[in-house]
């Protein structure tokens, strides 16, 4: 029987489900593939067992305009601003222009204010001759007000400007 394809993502990772069914393997990560030996459905298993799909998260991707690639090793900061701005955290893009793992998930993921900082301006003066001296690092602010979704700001970047959104 083919292991079942549907992607759902639960915040545990193992759910035994009886003598006739063998032990079914979820992942926490969306990256990790997840395989069913029964032809049960996760939303059936998951449900029945009390397991919920994992809340919401924050994640980012930058694009190279310029050169239509991802933007590989740019620094990004992480901050919350309610009230005066507080680092929470700080990560790379890896070589798809992603952060390895949300920038914000589980407990830490919380209603309020916050900014990302892309450090623009150092990425470009390592990769482009002559070096632009335009834009240095370039702070998104955003609200999330609901802590059950996925929030997705991508940036589009290029020597002179950029653009952003709300992904998916």
């Amino acid at each position: 029987m083919e292991p079942c394809r549907k992607r759902l993502w639960y915040s545990v990772e193992l759910i035994y489900c009886g003598r006739n069914n063998p032990c079914v393997t979820i992942f926490q990560s969306q990256r990790q593939s997840q395989h069913l030996r029964t032809a049960y459905d996760y939303t059936d298993i998951g449900f029945h067992y009390g397991v919920r799909p994992v809340s919401g998260r924050l994640t980012t991707h930058v694009l190279d305009l310029s050169s239509g690639e991802p933007a590989a090793g740019l620094r990004i900061e992480l901050f919350r601003a309610d009230t005066q701005r507080e680092l929470l955290g700080a990560a790379h893009t890896n070589a798809d222009g992603r952060c390895d793992a949300p920038l914000l998930e589980g407990d830490a993921f919380k209603s309020g204010l916050y900014e990302l900082d892309f450090h623009a301006g150092a990425w470009l003066a390592e990769r482009q001759e002559p070096a632009p001296d335009f834009l240095d690092v370039i702070p998104i602010r955003f609200r999330i007000t609901d802590t059950d979704r996925h929030y997705h700001v991508p940036l589009l970047l290029s020597a002179y400007g950029y653009s952003t959104y709300r992904g998916s």
